[in-house]
This record gives C-alpha cells, structure tokens and sequence, in this order.
C-alpha cells in the first residue's frame, strides 16, 4: 500500500512536470547512480526583475555590512541577529523561486523524478539525452596551398 501510494504521489509529480513541455521523464523511487550519464544539460534563469534583483543586491550588501560590523563582537545585538534572520530568508526565498527555461530546450530535454535522501520530491530538469542532441554539421577543413 505505502509502494502504491508512492507511486501515485510521483506520477502526480510526473505529470505536472509534463505539463511544463518537456520531451522526457524518468519517474523512479530512487534513481541509480549515474542514471544522467552521457546527458548534456543547459542552464536556467531564476524568474526576477530588474527591481526585485536590485532589492536582492541592497540585502546581500546589507547583510555584508552587518556581518563586517559584528564580526568581532562575541554576542549580536538582539535586533541585529533578528535583522539578520529576516535577510537570510529573504535571500532563501529568492532562490527558492521558480526557474525559467529556454522552450525551445524543454522541447528536447527531459527531468527526473524521484524522492530525495530527506523524503522529499526530487525533480532535476534540464538533461538532453544523446539521442536528442542536434546532430553536428561538420565543418569543411581548409588546407594550406603548399608552395613551391
């Protein structure tokens, strides 16, 4: 019962994972080592704009700031140590934002899906199989004209 509930819980997963346009994906409880072997990949861009990356920066330097400030103090402030909380998640939620992929990629890679070490969902996207890689135009080599 636990297996089919598993299962059912991946292919749920699985399937709104699809949804998003991939050519390919490879469900799985627990994927074999090296299963991505041979597979290109490409990358992704987290979905910000300019203003939300601009407060990002002015946290980090903030954050750089407070760190360089307190660094020789052996207790923070109590307002500090909050303060300094609220940017560390600020900056964990930024990166726990979506990424967005190239279309015209998805439509030749895939993801896997499996269930992480902790339990939780693994969904890595983004490989090309061998297969699905456009094939390669050779390029005419030139030779050097030999003189006499």
């Amino acid at each position: 019962m636990l297996d089919r509930l598993t299962a059912d819980k991946l292919k749920s997963a699985a399937e709104e994972i699809a949804a998003e346009g991939w050519k390919w994906i490879e469900v799985a409880v627990s994927l074999p080592y090296g299963v991505a072997y041979g597979c290109g990949s490409f990358w992704a861009r987290r979905r910000a704009d300019e203003d939300e990356r601009t407060a990002m920066e002015a946290l980090q330097a903030e954050r750089d700031k407070l760190e360089n400030e307190y660094e020789t103090a052996e207790e923070l402030p109590e307002e500090i140590d909050r303060r300094l909380g609220e940017i560390e998640t600020a900056l964990e939620n930024f990166e726990k934002r979506p990424l967005d992929y190239d279309p015209v990629e998805v439509a030749r890679a895939g993801a896997f899906v499996s269930i992480a070490a902790d339990g939780a969902l693994s969904v890595d996207r983004g490989y090309v199989r061998p297969v699905d890689e456009p094939p390669v135009t050779p390029r005419a080599r030139t030779l050097p004209i030999a003189r006499l």
